[in-house]
């Protein structure tokens, strides 16, 4: 048997149409492929390298009127007085 007797014969129109399929799906196909791959390597870059996080140094937390009775202030401000 060769390719001409296991395949009838098709239109034109036919082949066309399976052309044209074949083709979108070939597109897809390579976009997914694409996409994936790009996929992989922003999540390969996303992941932190093992040991290189810092720690965060954190004050201790303190409720505002505490901090307002203990006389806590911002470094880079000033005091201003109101007048009633």
């Amino acid at each position: 048997m060769d390719i001409f007797t296991e395949t009838p014969l098709k239109l034109p129109e036919h082949l066309k149409a399976y052309w044209k399929k074949h083709e979108e799906s070939n597109a897809e196909k390579n976009a997914l492929e694409i996409n994936r791959v790009v996929y992989d390597n922003i999540t390969r870059l996303l992941q932190p390298l093992s040991g290189t996080i810092p720690c965060a140094l954190v004050a201790n937390a303190q409720l505002v009127n505490q901090q307002v009775q203990s006389g806590h202030t911002i470094e880079g401000t000033q005091d201003i007085e109101i007048e009633d």
